[in-house]
């Protein structure tokens, strides 16, 4: 009962804090645009550190059987995509808009992984249609797939198909976070987050 308890709390923390760092990448971010440019570095980092997080609870669920390993995986591998692609900007190694393609394939992966968790677990049925709907969202980014391997690093000539890929930032900035925090919340061992539906 007690270690169950303690790897709710750890899965509780983790998702608390992606919740808090999403949010203050979206409202770095907006304040990027908004023409104070000392905020773009800030909303790297931020999102360098929500990838690192996700790939933590992503480790968590694995370690507790609460996906299949393949999902696992895949949203592992998103996590190292997530925080390569920040690392490309901070270090300027590419430019804005072939990092951001990156970060937006490794998210995508995670969310392959939210929709697979949240298909498994119980917990609020609103709570489990929110985590499906961003994981859907969030994998809409897998267009950006096609736009890394042509290296397209310039947003005034990247064709107009890879803008579709960003209509996945609306599940990562906005139901990504709300999701997460809502799991921050659950307490309950007993049927809620953490328990599967069933073993298939």
């Amino acid at each position: 009962m007690h270690a169950a308890t303690g790897r709710l709390t750890i899965l509780n923390r983790t998702a608390t804090a992606i919740g808090v760092v999403a949010i203050a990448g979206a409202l770095t971010l907006a304040i990027f645009f908004a023409g104070i440019p000392v905020f773009g570095p800030v909303n790297d980092v931020c999102g360098l550190l929500v990838a690192a997080l996700s790939g933590v609870l992503v480790a968590l669920t694995v370690m507790q059987q609460l996906v299949p390993r393949l999902a696992g995986l895949v949203g592992l591998t998103g996590s190292v995509i997530g925080v390569l692609g920040s690392v490309l900007v901070l270090v300027h190694l590419t430019g804005w808009f072939f990092a951001g393609l990156v970060s937006t394939v490794g998210l995508a992966l995670i969310g392959v992984w939210l929709v697979v968790f949240s298909r498994r677990a119980s917990g609020p049925p609103r709570w489990l249609v929110l985590g499906q709907v961003t994981g859907w969202l969030m994998t809409v980014g897998l267009v950006a797939l096609p736009g890394v391997f042509l290296g397209l690093d310039d947003d005034r000539t990247a064709p107009a198909w890879i803008w579709v890929a960003y209509v996945s930032w609306i599940g990562t900035a906005a139901g990504y976070p709300a999701w997460a925090l809502w799991l921050g919340r659950l307490r309950s061992t007993a049927g809620v987050a953490v328990a599967l539906k069933g073993e298939g």
